[in-house]
């Protein structure tokens, strides 16, 4: 399962700090090849351009600093995907109202993958509780009212911070925070994690997902190395493809990791058939069902499709004439999904 074939025909918003940054960049790069970032690409801020994207804002454009007040808007565009990137501060500031008009006013992302917290609790105010619970309502009260139900909103929760850290926002004015900022995290992860639930929100834990493996933590005590930022986006994709009811057969592979889900499996072209209660697209071993929760079980084998209605099982091996692309702008969703906002399918809005 690639990640281009997940995201075909869809906008992607990541908004957040230097690691929402990576997240966007690894995303970009597995887009077009399975490499994993460098440490150079990692490190680096504000540059005009990355794997095909632009810089949009701020960056190198205009004063790069490590304060408070540093924009950086990225954006990747290719025939068939949109990924676009804010750097932000605060979860809930002049400029985040800024952002949240511009999509309000333009093109309706169809996932939204964000994260603030460290900023907000270690750069603003010795006593943060209070704003950062206030910020997180009105960031996710405003959020819900300019989204439609289709999008998918994603609140993942901070990564565990080192005892000993060091970085861009923490400045020596700050550097007393230090000792303690882990477990500031720990608590602001709890509290931002239950105001997204509350507003329907899908919340992905980071920081329970990466307790055993802070060795992929890199010196700084913030920032994470290619692999965990690969497995991130691992994460990322397959919670997307369980919103959408997209069955995964394998997990997500890069170089060096790669493996062929599909060898005991003949090439599949697009095709669909229209069967009772169901419709199913299939690609490779990209696989979609749509349906009014009856039936459910697949397999694939010898280049035979098997369904399941019931107890039994029927073979289907002639899915018929190939066709490029989905029947439908929106499918409905699986079965046994629950999700309660965000919606599956090909969106047919065009970039601008």
């Amino acid at each position: 399962m690639k990640a281009c074939q997940l995201l075909h025909n869809k906008f992607v918003v990541v908004l957040g700090d230097s690691i929402q940054r990576s997240v966007y960049k690894d995303l970009v790069l597995l887009l077009q090849k399975d490499k994993y970032l460098s440490i150079k690409q990692l490190k680096s801020k504000g540059e005009m351009s990355f794997e095909q994207d632009c810089l949009v804002e701020g960056g190198c454009l205009s004063e790069m600093h490590n304060g408070k007040d540093y924009r950086e808007v990225r954006q990747f565009q290719s025939a068939h995907h949109l990924v676009r990137f804010y750097f932000v501060t605060r979860i809930y500031s002049r400029y985040m109202q800024s952002i949240l008009e511009d999509i309000r006013h333009g093109l309706k992302p169809d996932v939204v993958i964000v994260n603030s917290c460290v900023w907000d609790i270690s750069r603003y105010s010795s006593t943060w509780i209070n704003d950062y619970k206030e910020n997180l309502y009105k960031f996710f009260d405003e959020l819900s009212r300019i989204l439609p139900e289709e999008t998918l909103v994603v609140w993942s929760l901070t990564l565990p911070v080192g005892e000993r850290i060091k970085g861009g926002f923490l400045v020596p004015e700050i550097e007393h925070k230090a000792s303690r900022l882990r477990n500031d995290v720990i608590e602001a992860n709890f509290y931002s994690g239950t105001v997204a639930d509350a507003y329907g929100m899908d919340v992905l834990d980071f920081h329970f997902q990466f307790r055993f493996s802070l060795q992929h933590r890199t010196r700084d005590g913030v920032h994470w190395n290619a692999l965990a930022h690969r497995r991130i986006t691992s994460l990322l994709l397959q919670h997307v493809a369980q919103a959408w009811g997209v069955i995964m057969p394998c997990p997500l592979s890069a170089v060096g990791e790669l493996q062929d889900c599909t060898r005991s499996q003949k090439h599949i072209q697009y095709s669909h058939c229209l069967l009772p209660q169901q419709i199913l697209y299939i690609a490779d071993s990209y696989i979609q069902i749509a349906g009014n929760g009856k039936g459910g079980r697949i397999a694939l084998s010898n280049n035979s499709l098997w369904l399941s209605y019931g107890p039994s099982w029927k073979c289907w091996t002639n899915p018929g004439s190939p066709i490029h692309g989905f029947l439908r702008p929106r499918p409905l969703q699986h079965p046994s999904h629950t999700h309660t906002r965000g919606g599956g399918g090909p969106t047919t809005q065009p970039y601008t």
